[in-house]
């Protein structure tokens, strides 16, 4: 929200009154601030690094956020600019929008409180000039104090720490920067001639040019890093999504080739088995044929081929195997034949 504009002289003549107040080296430059409201904007979801040198972090691909955008000219970050005139600090009131990406954040459970080392090395602390009636919208107004605007020049350092409401923990520090703008600087050189305001017109309307233009750079690359991070989210998505496939498809592929060696091992197996019976019935023939023995198939020829040839005499009586049976009927034969006998000798 500032700019610098040189002003030294380069026609001064001796014999010709100087045309502004020497005020020392230090300030032969213009600084200017626009009197319009100053937001800032945190997201608190973002980068764990983002307040490192952009060459310095391992996470650039989520750097997306406007407390440290990287400007993609000069590879440096560029922090949010809060512009304070010197001992006028009451007269600024900054909106602080405190976003994720689901949207604004209920800061009603969360203080806050600033912290910062001045162009001087000074410590600074504040933490009662914030207006949080709109804190449950994410919104907290910032009333720097006197004491911020004390000694002119950027602070060394200065960030937002959001912490627990008992003060215990803090949640996340949130940095920014702060410029403190001399009041003897206001113009480029005390005229000894008058200057309309049509002419001052004209200057202020330049210096919000060259601060548009910088707000614009910093748009611009903020914009630049949540599209890249965009394009690199939906590139590790493929990313992962082809993997996944890939891993699906090798596990499929491996149980396939896993059924497939097991039915070709079971083959293999069963093959062998096989082999194994005809070698073994190969064997046995041959045993056979070598013992000469007699075999199911070789008796029925043998018998049979002895009977057409008259080798074999089928004697086919009524000879009874049974012992017990046998010696009844040797006995009712006996009983018989005696019985014959008596008839026979009465008949003479």
């Amino acid at each position: 929200m500032a700019d610098t504009v040189n002003t030294d002289p380069t026609n001064q003549e001796a014999n010709i009154p100087e045309l502004h107040i020497p005020v020392g080296s230090q300030y032969s430059t213009l600084k200017t601030d626009i009197p319009l409201e100053q937001p800032m904007i945190f997201y608190l979801d973002g980068s764990k690094t983002f307040y490192l040198p952009h060459e310095d972090t391992d996470d650039e691909h989520i750097h997306n956020l406007p407390q440290g955008v990287v400007d993609t000219l000069t590879n440096k970050r560029i922090f949010q600019e809060i512009s304070i005139r010197q001992g006028q600090s009451g007269m600024l009131k900054s909106p602080i929008l405190f976003l994720t990406k689901n949207g604004p954040v209920d800061m009603t459970n969360c203080l806050i409180r600033f912290e910062g080392n001045d162009h001087a090395g000074a410590e600074i602390y504040d933490d009662e000039g914030f207006n949080r009636v709109q804190a449950k919208l994410g919104q907290i107004i910032w009333s720097p104090p006197a004491e911020v605007a004390q000694t002119p020049g950027y602070y060394k350092n200065c960030h937002f720490v959001i912490e627990s409401p008992d003060r215990t923990k803090i949640y996340t520090t949130l940095d920014f920067s702060l410029n403190v703008i001399a009041n003897d600087v206001s113009y480029p050189r005390a005229m000894a001639f008058y200057v309309s305001e049509y002419q001052r017109a004209l200057f202020h309307i330049k210096e919000m040019q060259l601060s548009a233009d910088h707000q614009l750079n910093y748009l611009l690359n903020s914009y630049a890093a949540i599209i890249a991070d965009n394009l690199a989210s939906v590139r590790q998505k493929m990313e992962e999504i082809s993997d996944e496939l890939d891993e699906n498809l090798k596990t499929g592929n491996d149980k396939i080739d896993g059924y497939v060696a097991d039915n070709k091992e079971k083959i293999g197996t069963l093959n062998k088995s096989v082999d194994d019976a005809q070698t073994r019935m190969d064997g046995l023939t041959e045993q056979i044929k070598g013992s000469n023995l007699v075999t199911h198939d070789g008796l029925y020829s043998d018998v049979q081929f002895g009977i057409n040839t008259g080798d074999i005499v089928l004697n086919m009586n009524d000879v009874i195997l049974d012992p017990e049976i046998e010696k009844k009927i040797d006995a009712m034969s006996k009983a018989l034949d005696s019985d014959n006998g008596d008839d026979s000798n009465g008949g003479k």
